[in-house]
């Protein structure tokens, strides 16, 4: 909270910082520890902060609640049993991926497989003639793996160990080539009314 508003203060002077300092509030939506609130609790607060809320009913969405069942105000346990993979170097939009421990199976020690599979995916959707090999050649350029598991027999095998997944061109929320798109469009990437009804994708120059 301290460096949300921190930024806030920087951002009155630098309005390109808008969009981060709205992710860092988000950031508390997700990561931050606290109790699930009671009606009463959350009327309080409406009341109280309503000067910061112009551009809201805040009576109609008072009624909201009043006429809402009440939640019991417990704690909102952390996912202690779920893994999420992240990046050692940080990549702009790059979409989590998460497991959730199976009966008597053991989560894989990183994502890479994961992350293979949806390359293959996106280079066959690209009409690429040699998929295996150019996600070979990426890996090694890029480090992902070691240069002797660069092959294209260790890339199959580890396309074939990954999760089932629904195909990129047939998935209904197409995480993978959303992000990509706003890696390219960041401008409008806080812009969801911009975003594409559906990504599609240029032919490969192989």
């Amino acid at each position: 909270m301290a460096v949300g508003r921190r930024l806030e203060q920087i951002a009155g002077s630098r309005p390109e910082l808008r969009t981060l300092v709205a992710d860092v509030w988000r950031m508390m939506l997700r990561t931050g520890g606290a109790h699930v609130a009671g009606n009463v609790e959350c009327i309080r607060f409406l009341r109280d902060y309503s000067p910061y809320l112009v551009g809201h009913d805040i009576d109609s969405i008072v009624a909201a609640i009043e006429r809402d069942s009440d939640v019991r105000a417990s704690e909102i346990p952390p996912p202690v049993e779920q893994i999420e993979y992240r990046l050692d170097g940080m990549v702009l939009f790059a979409p989590a991926a998460e497991y959730r421990p199976r009966y008597n199976s053991r989560p894989p020690a990183d994502d890479v497989s994961d992350r293979i599979r949806v390359a293959i995916d996106a280079m066959a959707a690209a009409r690429c003639t040699h998929p295996v090999a150019s996600v070979r050649d990426a890996a090694k350029s890029t480090g992902l793996l070691p240069e002797r598991y660069c092959t294209c027999s260790h890339i199959t095998s580890r396309k074939r160990s990954a999760r089932p997944m629904t195909p990129l061109l047939q998935d209904v929320l197409p995480v993978w080539p959303l992000s990509y798109w706003q890696a390219l469009h960041p401008d409008a990437a806080s812009r969801p009314s911009e975003w594409p009804a559906q990504f599609v994708f240029m032919k490969c120059d192989c």
